[in-house]
């Protein structure tokens, strides 16, 4: 297409340059001869720029015969190459079948050989298994025979850390209420809060004046004060964080240390410790 648009191009140029010229059998020869030794001298000028590329594709004549006819001119070179035309074509995609094959062929090893892997390390695991259950099974840790040198020494590894103390689960959960941003996050829900606040304050009369009063878990000491607030004789607030801190500042500057008991502690402990 570019090739065809480019002589056009050439044509409709030479005949400007050439207006004044009578058109004959010289005039036509010569331009014929100056369009060969165009397309001689400009043999790499086919390899163009975008710009140039997209100036090329844009027909010179209006319903151009030639570029209709392009894909019959490419259909003609395929028939008159014949036989051997075919068998580039046929030796490239047997070339392009082959390929498909060896990577076909090269992925079912890939996928035998990790089966095969997988097999082996489900066996070696059941025969670890196996060791773990004698090992634990046996106090001085003396194997049955059937484990491995190495297979013994991962056992005894896997054996000796499942025997170390496991963690304390009250640890972490106090712990995780030590921070201030949990509790903060409780505190900024406004809804719940002045529910709270609500329920204790309406019930002041028939559930906490003059009443002693046990905040387990108090957190920042918040439902304690309101507890006092509501006429408590005494609140004693208990919590196992380090959060009873905050509490013990929170109830001081609140003005109520003098009702507010804070003591640090699990409530089941302190009921054991004091009986």
């Amino acid at each position: 297409i570019i090739l065809v648009n480019k002589c056009r191009q050439f044509v409709k140029d030479w005949n400007g340059d050439e207006a004044n010229a009578k058109w004959d059998d010289d005039v036509s020869k010569k331009l014929g001869t100056d369009l060969n030794d165009y397309l001689n001298t400009n043999k790499g000028s086919l390899d163009l720029g975008d710009e140039d590329r997209t100036k090329y594709f844009k027909p010179v004549l209006e319903d151009d015969s030639v570029l209709m006819c392009v894909d019959e001119l490419h259909d003609l070179k395929r028939e008159s190459l014949g036989d051997s035309f075919r068998a580039v074509d046929e030796a490239a995609q047997i070339g392009i079948d082959q390929s498909k094959e060896a990577n076909s062929d090269g992925e079912h090893a890939l996928v035998e050989e990790l089966k095969a892997k997988v097999s082996l390390l489900e066996a070696q695991l059941a025969r670890a298994r196996t060791c773990i259950s004698s090992l634990a099974n046996d106090e001085e840790g003396s194997s049955s025979g059937s484990c491995s040198d190495d297979e013994e020494k991962i056992t005894r590894t896997v054996t000796k850390i499942s025997n170390k103390s496991k963690p304390d689960n009250d640890t972490y959960y106090f712990s995780s209420y030590s921070n201030t941003s949990i509790h903060e996050t409780m505190l900024r829900d406004t809804v719940r809060t002045a529910g709270y606040e609500s329920a204790i304050l309406s019930n002041s009369d028939t559930l906490f004046r003059n009443k002693i009063v046990l905040d387990i878990g108090c957190g920042t000491g918040v439902l304690s004060m309101f507890c006092a607030k509501a006429g408590a004789k005494k609140v004693i607030a208990v919590d196992n964080s380090d959060i009873l801190v905050q509490a013990k500042e929170n109830v001081k500057l609140n003005g109520f240390d003098d009702v507010i008991i804070c003591v640090r502690g699990k409530i089941e402990t302190l009921i054991q410790t004091n009986g």
